[in-house]
């Protein structure tokens, strides 16, 4: 069984970085948790003049990540906003309010100072992972399973290995340093004794 853990819209929106927080989810690491909120932030940044991708690609983005999560969305956690600790950025608190209306005790962010992260701690006992960290945790709690979820990741970009680990090296140092390290787990047959 995986647990909740909310993603922030900020890590959902570089392709690259959602590709590997929802590979690992694919093989039931964690469940992956957001708001409609939260992925209307998303197509709105992606849409917006930063990526300006068009409105078909957004919604076919934000479409494919409903349709392979059908559990990840949760609603209901406005009336949660009242238990969000006065610390936390005011564009933050519905982040935190789905973490407690889903029951995660994670929320994966690049924002990490606007959560106040030692008060979530204390005082919900949520902690705040960048996604580096959080990604470096998934393996570590269980390799086997995560192999799978770059195997697959790998097959569906048409990459070899040594070329993946290269890409997410770029991105996320730390988790590029874990695969390059179990480079030979990564480059065997899928469904071999990783």
């Amino acid at each position: 069984m995986s647990w909740p853990t909310v993603l922030d819209a900020c890590v959902l929106v570089p392709g690259g970085l959602r590709d590997d927080l929802l590979s690992i989810a694919a093989v039931d690491l964690y469940l992956p948790v957001w708001s409609l909120e939260i992925l209307d932030e998303v197509a709105r940044t992606l849409d917006g003049p930063r990526f300006g991708l068009a409105p078909d690609r957004v919604a076919h983005i934000v479409g494919e990540m409903r349709s392979a999560f059908p559990r990840s969305e949760v609603a209901g956690w406005a009336s949660r906003l009242a238990a969000v600790p006065d610390a936390v950025h005011p564009d933050d608190r519905h982040v935190v309010a789905v973490a407690l209306a889903s029951e995660a005790r994670t929320i994966v962010t690049a924002n990490y100072r606007d959560f106040a992260a030692d008060v979530l701690a204390a005082t919900l006992g949520i902690e705040v992972k960048a996604p580096d960290d959080f990604l470096v945790d998934q393996w570590t709690m269980d390799p086997r399973r995560a192999v799978v979820g770059v195997q697959l990741q790998i097959g569906r970009l048409g990459r070899a290995p040594a070329e993946h680990v290269a890409a997410v090296a770029k991105r996320l140092p730390r988790y590029g340093e874990v695969l390059a390290r179990d480079i030979a787990l990564i480059a065997e047959p899928e469904g071999g004794d990783a």
